[in-house]
């Protein structure tokens, strides 16, 4: 069954609203409050605290390089402050970058679906959350972690997954893919939201048509 969602139009731009500014808040805080559950978990213990890096940012600025600039580091976050082990959590510039752009695409694709829905009864409900679910996951991986004062230093690549008890080493190859794998999916939900779009506009035209008959 169709309905026209025009006299709805201001509430529809308000719940869209809130359902992209959720899903990017989900999607930024999800890795922090990860890496904090599982550092309790580890060393039973949980003291937050954060920082922004303003002599490191600086000192990467002097001489800046793509490179760089992508690892070039926002806040730098303790979640076991006052231990004789820092387990700290960083948010970088491509990190956020990357996050933000998935987030949005995701928040976008979530509300467009449910725009549709409102239209007609459709189906792949099961697809999207498959993708907002990789989505997360591949935020979660992207995280960059470390441990200062041990051997595992300050660049502990995949800490999260690592605390999770993968290993090492696939938790770092994880942790270096994630990246790749964030791009891929901003590209799968610009594709998903296009067809969602195309699909809105053709029920809509559809809607008119047949009111006008």
């Amino acid at each position: 069954m169709q309905r026209d969602a025009r006299a709805d139009a201001p509430s529809l731009a308000w719940r869209d609203a809130a359902i992209v500014a959720a899903t990017v808040l989900a999607t930024m805080t999800l890795p922090l409050a990860i890496y904090g559950y599982l550092s309790w978990r580890q060393f039973e213990y949980f003291s937050l605290s954060y920082f922004v890096p303003y002599e490191a940012m600086r000192a990467e600025l002097e001489r800046p390089t793509l490179a760089k600039v992508v690892s070039l580091p926002l806040v730098e976050v303790n979640m076991t402050s006052g231990h004789i082990l820092a387990n700290m959590y960083t948010l970088t510039l491509g990190q956020f970058v990357l996050s933000s752009m998935l987030a949005l695409v995701m928040g976008l694709v979530i509300a467009g679906h449910f725009r549709l829905r409102d239209l007609c009864a459709m189906r792949g409900q099961q697809r999207i959350g498959a993708a907002a679910g990789a989505g997360l996951l591949a935020t979660v991986a992207a995280a960059s972690t470390g441990l200062l004062g041990c051997c595992g230093g300050s660049a502990f690549a995949g800490g999260v997954f690592a605390l999770a008890g993968l290993s090492s080493a696939s938790a770092a190859a994880l942790s270096k893919a994630s990246p790749i794998i964030q791009i891929g999916l901003i590209l799968v939900f610009v594709v998903l939201y296009a067809g969602l779009r195309r699909k809105r506009a053709a029920v809509e035209a559809l809607g008119r048509s047949a009111g006008g008959a």
